[in-house]
This record gives C-alpha cells, structure tokens and sequence, in this order.
C-alpha cells in the first residue's frame, strides 16, 4: 500500500513539474493578434512595437523562416557566390551582400516594394457590393538604398557592384520580375 502512495506521489509530482517546466517555457501569449501586456515578443515577431491598447490597424507578424540564399559577391575582379542561411527578409539578404562586397555601414537598406499591374474593380450584383481583382501580368522589383553606395564605385567596378546587388536581391523572389529598379535616396 505504501508503495502505491509513494508511486501515486511521484507521478503527481512528475506532472506538476512538468506543468511548471512548460509554463516557464511558453511563447507569450497572442490573443486575436496582440501580445499580453508587457511580454517581449521580439522572438516572436519582427519590428514594431506592443501597444498597451491593441488598434485595429497593428498587426502581428510571424517571425520570418530561414532560407539559403546565393549572396553575389565580388572577388579578384570576378563574381562569385556563397549559400548562406539567413532569415527571409530583404534585409537580412542586403546585409549579407554589403559584408561579403565589404561595404561600410553608411550604406543602409531602406526598403523594397513590387508593384505590380494589377488593379481591384468595384461593381455592385444584385445590390451587393463586389470587388473584382485582375491579376497583374508585369512586376517591378523596386530596391531603395542610401545614394552612399556611390563611395564604393571606386573601390571596384561600378556595374559589377550594382550586378551582383541585383543577383542577390532578386535570388530568393519566388514570382517573374519584369523590371528591378535601384533607387538611391539620402540617409
């Protein structure tokens, strides 16, 4: 009998301890979307902050996963390539060109946007509203970076830079890009 309660005992205590190990291990909690008050969710998402009063217009993001992407760089007046696994963000992807081409910090990512041809029609069905959306058949690849590139065109070649930006850029873009701009803007 004693047995059965030393037995009955440690199973009790097997389950709270585990009870108490996966609550000190949880990811915070999100409810429709927002973090609880005050839970670093920095793991968890990307950017932005926790409102104390969750707005309408936030949302939350899952964290981006990991990829392998070829990383163009210039060696010896030639391209090359390495696959490095980073996170899937255009960001991370420009910061691993710009160190394996040894370009400085003053050169910052800014942003990336496709734009694309296509358009929403907004018609009205038997009194209801209905929205169509055409599908775009041409896609930009608009990349905007700080103009202090332009400090390293002297270093190596201009377009073979510019080249292998593109190349880097445009590996891991999972749909036909027609056109791919570079615009430069001050920091």
């Amino acid at each position: 009998m004693i047995l059965l309660v030393i037995g009955s005992m440690a199973a009790c205590i097997t389950i709270a301890g585990a009870g108490i190990f996966v609550f000190m291990n949880r990811k915070p909690e999100i409810y429709n979307g927002y973090a609880e008050k005050g839970t670093d969710i920095s793991s968890v998402i990307t950017g932005g902050a926790v409102s104390e009063k969750p707005h309408m217009e936030e949302s939350v993001e899952p964290a981006p996963e990991n990829i392998i992407s070829d990383i163009y760089f210039i060696r010896d007046g030639k391209t090359e390539f390495k696959s490095i696994e980073h996170k899937a963000t255009p960001q991370d992807l420009f910061y691993l060109w710009k160190n394996m081409n040894f370009i400085g910090d003053d050169v910052q990512f800014i942003s990336v946007k496709i734009e694309s041809d296509a358009s929403v029609t907004e018609s009205e069905v038997d009194g209801q509203g209905v929205a169509t959306y055409h599908i775009g058949r041409h896609y930009v690849y608009n990349l905007t970076i700080t103009k202090d590139i332009e400090n390293y065109y002297s270093v190596c070649d201009r377009n073979l830079l510019l080249e292998t930006l593109k190349k880097t850029m445009l590996d891991t873009v999972e749909m036909r890009i027609d056109d791919y701009n570079l615009i430069l803007t001050e920091g």
